[in-house]
């Protein structure tokens, strides 16, 4: 049967020295001096403290570097992995690892730990922002740097050898972990040796039962099926020799064990019906070869026509070729066989680790081809696990990762231009931005990016942003970033002519409702500006809308008589009958809406007679007109709204987690009531990144108040919506 490495490879050798250990590493490895004294410090600090499957965190940083030793890894990620379990006890310092042994090392275990996110991915159905954006710097820090990936690889196979000393529960949760995270990411980096224990280790710790009747099946005259595979092996050399190739080499084996599960699984077949359960490689030294060899396979045996793959013509996704052929062997029994060039077969067994060149600091010398593939190769992997789970929403959906020019990594919003780009590199570089490369060819600047795009921006001397990037139909920019910074170069610019343009606002309108002699400095004040000509520029520019300086005049003009604050446009008055309020009994009356509750049409109302205010219009429910009816009842008079459909201001209270494009869909909801906005004002808390938006709404009798508020609150991450002075 399948036999499965559930013992360190250092089985045997009792407690195993850092010295000992190092003696037996190939010849340029051991004359390392970092590699030396990670050794030497993770036995002093490793040997005492308890690691998983009952071992010391010094055996178990062994067993995960000889894991590493087959996939060719280099100095600073044998170090460590060395280090990694007393590092993840807790019992080792950052700061004094970065100081010991330089930051190649700590680099390595830093983004080990921050792929631990994956595990929250896994088990986890609601999706925090902060859980999203550990996944996006796990997500960075693998592409930055393949040997992390490695090394949290051979933790999480460690893991799984030492599971059977855990608790049933939570062998299961481990396995499950294995097979739908990190084996799919060995997989799609091609690295079957690891791939193939993951799965089936996974696998018996899922399902033991199931592992175990497949296992008793291949065991079933296990002699016979033994000299089976000898003898035919030794047909399938002799082909190679007649071929006249002296560097073949054929091997012969039982499929995994997991790997039968899920054929059996997903064809309804049986153990015995299965074509590759015999399973023959056979290594060639070329491509030629191979087809060669190939014909006289189909030649010597019956072909089973519907079990061929070609992977050298066409390679899979994550660069394995190979040939599949089943033929019906001796005996009538299906056999598969592979072909394939030894450098195919390291790339297998290897994956990308076959081919990768590191230097110091991590960073890679490959090609930019090569980076943007494995870019590619984890975002791929990242679907695959995504589609396990079943989720409505991918977690990293929303981003995309680009390249600069020196081959660094820009993490942008899905839908973002060149444009974005720049602005995102400095300020400047997008005020200069004239064009834009994308993988050296010229496109325009509405160009929507793509994952692993690598960027070149033409910039030219001037600054000159274009007013068109401001234009969201025309696409030039999609990022808040991008076009805050355009608008805050043009307000720049454009300052004297805003304030001129602002200037003639204001005059207007203080001429058309009769306050030119008001004071315009206190009037700024009311709308928190402190310079008169700063508040010019705002309504020159638009920022500030002429709709809200008239609002504010109004509310100035039927209170020239009391003091009041200038931001007072919820404190409109009105007079009956005209205005809309019919008070029972009473002619012509003074009457406004009480501060205390802010009524708005469609709420039941009642009208509390003040000596200097005239009629103050409460909410029926209002707790100050309860007190003071208790107090003065022969003041209380009945009042209800008519059918005047006047507009009226609605003050609302928002808070919500603040987020990209929050603002957007607020207004987008108050729109669709046709509703008009005309006072905003935003505040974001600094220490628990909460949005507290005050909103002023002219509404009429006719709107749907509540029906409003239900759909505010339905908001993604709006927390609670209330109504100022409830």
């Amino acid at each position: 049967m399948v036999k499965l490495t559930t013992k360190p490879l250092w089985q045997g050798v009792n407690q195993i020295d850092a010295m000992t250990w190092l003696k037996a590493l190939p010849a340029e490895l051991q004359t390392d001096y970092a590699l030396t004294e990670a050794a030497i410090y993770a036995e002093a600090v490793g040997l005492e403290l308890p690691g998983l499957g009952g071992i010391s965190c010094w055996q178990q940083g062994v067993s995960m570097a000889d894991s590493l030793l087959m996939l060719k890894a280099d100095a600073p990620l044998l170090a460590a992995a060395l280090l990694y379990p007393a590092w993840a006890y807790g019992e080792l310092d950052f700061g004094e690892l970065n100081a010991l042994f330089g930051v190649a090392v700590s680099h390595l275990l830093k983004g080990a730990q921050r792929m631990d996110a994956v595990s929250v991915l896994h088990s986890t159905f609601e999706k925090s922002p902060g859980q999203i954006e550990k996944c996006r710097k796990m997500l960075l820090a693998m592409a930055t740097d393949l040997r992390v990936v490695l090394l949290k690889l051979v933790e999480r196979l460690h893991a799984l050898r030492t599971s059977p000393s855990l608790e049933i529960l939570q062998q299961q949760r481990l396995g499950a972990e294995i097979l739908s995270i990190y084996a799919p990411l060995a997989n799609r980096l091609g690295l079957g040796q690891l791939k193939w224990e993951l799965e089936d280790l996974a696998f018996r710790a899922t399902d033991p039962a199931a592992y175990k009747d497949i296992a008793k099946q291949l065991d079933f005259k296990r002699i016979e099926r033994d000299a089976y595979i000898f003898n035919l092996k030794k047909q399938l050399e002799a082909l190679v020799g007649h071929a006249r190739i002296p560097t073949g080499e054929v091997s012969g084996r039982a499929k995994h064990i997991y790997s039968i599960h899920r054929k059996i699984s997903r064809k309804q077949l049986s153990v015995k019906d299965l074509f590759d359960i015999h399973a023959f490689r056979i290594l060639l030294p070329n491509i030629e070869a191979c087809y060669q060899v190939l014909d006289l396979v189909q030649q010597q045996f019956v072909m089973i026509e519907a079990e061929f793959d070609d992977y050298i013509a066409q390679p899979k996704a994550n660069g394995y070729q190979s040939i599949h052929t089943a033929v019906i062997g001796p005996g009538g029994h299906p056999v598969e066989i592979q072909l394939r060039t030894h450098e195919m077969h390291q790339l297998a067994e290897l994956g990308v680790a076959a081919h990768w060149r590191y230097k110091e600091g991590g960073a890679s010398n490959q090609s930019y081809e090569a980076k943007i593939a494995w870019l590619r190769e984890l975002l791929s992997w990242q679907g695959e696990v995504e589609a396990v789970h079943n989720k409505n929403q991918p977690v990293l959906a929303d981003r995309i990762y680009v390249f600069t020019p020196q081959g660094d990594i820009v993490d942008l919003p899905i839908g973002s231009t060149p444009l974005d780009f720049a602005y995102y590199i400095h300020t400047n570089v997008g005020h200069r931005c004239r064009g834009a490369k994308i993988n050296d060819h010229i496109v325009p600047l509405t160009t929507p990016l793509k994952m692993g795009d690598r960027l070149d921006i033409i910039t030219g001397k001037p600054l000159q942003p274009s007013r068109d990037w401001l234009n969201s139909h025309l696409g030039y920019v999609t990022t808040a970033r991008a076009r805050s910074k355009i608008l805050t170069w043009f307000k720049a610019q454009d300052f004297d002519q805003h304030v001129s343009a602002g200037k003639s606002i204001v005059e207007r309108e203080l001429k058309r409702v009769h306050l030119s002699d008001l004071n315009q400095e206190t009037l700024a004040k009311g709308f928190n500006f402190f310079s008169v000509n700063d508040w010019y520029a705002a309504l020159g520019a638009g920022t500030l809308k002429p709709t809200q300086l008239t609002s504010r005049l109004q509310t100035l003009l039927l209170h020239q008589d009391s003091k009041c604050s200038t931001k007072s446009t919820e404190t409109k008055i009105w007079k009956t009958p005209d205005s809309g309020i019919v008070i029972e009994g009473v002619g012509n009356l003074l009457s406004h809406p009480a501060k205390c509750c802010t009524p708005v049409p469609g709420d039941p109302i009642v009208g509390y007679i003040s000596l200097r205010q005239g009629v103050m219009i409460h909410r029926q429910d209002c707790a100050v007109f309860i007190d003071n009816s208790h107090q003065h009842p022969a003041q209380v008079i009945h009042v209800f709204w008519g059918k005047k459909t006047e507009q009226y201001p609605l003050s609302l209270l928002i808070e919500a987690h603040d987020r990209s494009g929050l603002t957007r869909d607020i207004t987008t909801v108050i729109g669709h009531h046709k509703i008009n906005v005309v006072e905003m004002q935003v505040r974001v808390s600094t220490s628990d990144h909460h949005a507290h938006l005050t909103l002023t709404l002219l509404i009429s009798y006719l709107h749907n108040v509540e029906a409003l508020l239900t759909e505010l609150e339905r908001i993604p991450h709006v927390i609670k919506v209330n109504r100022k002075g409830l």
